[in-house]
């Protein structure tokens, strides 16, 4: 099936298993690809989406002449993934340590796959059904946000109650089994929910309240297996950020601790506030985490050094603009750019897309960052992906000598570039050092006070 919205992360897990931390295991995702057509895309990509922190990357390989692949996701424990391939995504489920198996008709790209191997037939009912409600799920009509919170409650049960009766009508007319109906119906509020994210009602209590309604069920720990959960979490703690309003990361975390036992969702809720960047100088004590695994993933070395792939990526399609005029760029690769434009340099790489909000306002301040350090042994290099080039142009023209725009405009070299790079999403900063290491995987972003002192002392060292 294709989503139009890229970015979706799928936290749909198996039902019936118990969600714990262990440490990611892999599992493998192997098939083929019939009906290929010339045009489409020769790389398909496996996406972890763990809602604990534990992964959350892409794993792209390139199909080969016969149209079959193999890769991989890590999975700390069960739930759904996504599958992306030729502009769409398909939803599918496993197990950590599981085989996965899918035969995927290109010409049918809204058709769900053929699954086998491990939970064979979870996958085939609830992928199935996935594709053929799609509509059901999505396209929601709720009132405005500021809505006073019975009356929008009152909306959002109603719309949810029809598609209820959706689901099960079509669950009964295939004899759906009792798991797949209940990621089904999972699916139905969460999407829902999300649609609802900016709901905000007549005041911040008015809308906590309506994000931690009992209905979501934030300490249910059967909901890390649907997809928009954690989207709904993120919208519940900002605005208990907003209702406890001392700004301060203590008084937070205290809040969620008095509100949720301990257990996964807390922790997941932990890594929520970690993403949000609110408290940036701020670590949750380890004591409060259920899984330490996930306190070691917000909170580990993210200063190591670690080799970039030089594996070929580009065939054509990297381009640079620079007054006036597009240039394309010739190399097989990121590390082959670096070697052939700025050797021997601390490079602050950006990865952005035109459609981001938050890539936008951030780049928006790359050249003035890089204006700051004119003087100093650095390069900032802006690579913009799956993005509209005319947008493209707009951002990029007029930068400081030390400040170099990209664009990928190939969408198989985009995934390798995200799987090389481990990225989940936009945007994404990593700073390369000496001898094309990556020396900060997670560096501020350029709209960031905190980036001055940063880059300033990895230039002193």
């Amino acid at each position: 099936m294709r989503h139009l919205i890229w970015l979706i992360l799928l936290f749909v897990s198996l039902a019936g298993h118990a969600v714990s931390g262990s440490p990611a295991t892999p599992v493998v995702v192997r098939g083929r690809i019939d009906n290929i057509a010339p045009g489409m895309s020769g790389t398909i990509t496996a996406i972890d989406c763990n809602p604990s922190g534990i992964g959350s990357e892409r794993h792209a390989v390139r199909v080969d002449s016969t149209g079959r692949f193999e890769t991989f996701v890590d999975m700390p424990f069960g739930h759904n993934f996504t599958i992306y391939y030729n502009g769409g995504f398909m939803c599918v489920c496993a197990e950590p340590g599981d085989t996965l198996i899918l035969e995927i008709d290109a010409a049918h790209g809204d058709v769900a796959p053929k699954c086998s191997g491990n939970h064979a037939r979870l996958n085939n009912e609830y992928s199935d059904a996935y594709a053929r409600l799609f509509k059901t799920f999505y396209g929601n009509a709720l009132p405005p946000k500021d809505t006073p919170v019975e009356q929008f409650m009152d909306a959002l049960m109603t719309v949810y109650d029809s598609k209820l009766h959706a689901i099960r009508q079509y669950a009964d007319s295939v004899n759906m089994g009792e798991d797949s109906r209940s990621l089904l119906e999972k699916t139905a509020l969460f999407t829902l929910a999300n649609d609802a994210a900016d709901f905000s009602g007549r005041s911040a209590e008015e809308a906590l309240a309506f994000f931690s309604a009992p209905v979501f069920g934030l300490d249910d720990p059967d909901n890390l297996r649907e997809m928009m959960f954690p989207y709904h979490l993120s919208a519940y703690l900002r605005w208990l950020v907003d209702v406890v309003g001392t700004g301060k990361a203590a008084d937070v975390i205290e809040a969620v601790v008095k509100r949720h036992p301990s257990s996964i969702n807390r922790d997941v809720m932990f890594v929520m506030l970690s993403d949000m960047g609110l408290f940036p100088d701020y670590e949750i004590d380890k004591d409060l985490f259920a899984d330490t695994a996930i306190y070691d993933a917000i909170y580990g070395d993210k200063n190591h050094l670690e080799s970039l792939p030089a594996h070929e990526v580009f065939k054509s399609g990297l381009y640079r603009y620079s007054h006036g005029a597009l240039e394309e760029i010739r190399c097989t690769s990121i590390v082959g750019l670096l070697q052939k434009e700025y050797k021997d340099k601390l490079v602050y790489m950006d990865f952005w897309a035109t459609w981001c909000g938050p890539c936008i306002a951030a780049n928006k301040e790359l050249p003035a960052v890089a204006e700051f350090f004119k003087d100093n042994d650095i390069v900032f290099v802006s690579i913009a992906m799956k993005s509209d080039i005319d947008k493209w142009k707009e951002h990029v023209d007029g930068l400081p000598a030390n400040c170099h725009s990209y664009i990928v405009t190939d969408d198989d070299a985009a995934e390798l570039i995200m799987s090389d790079f481990k990225m989940s999403g936009f945007p994404s900063y990593r700073i390369i050092g000496h001898g094309n290491t990556v020396i900060n995987n997670d560096p501020p972003r350029p709209n960031s006070p905190s980036i001055y002192d940063v880059l300033s002392r990895l230039i002193e060292k």
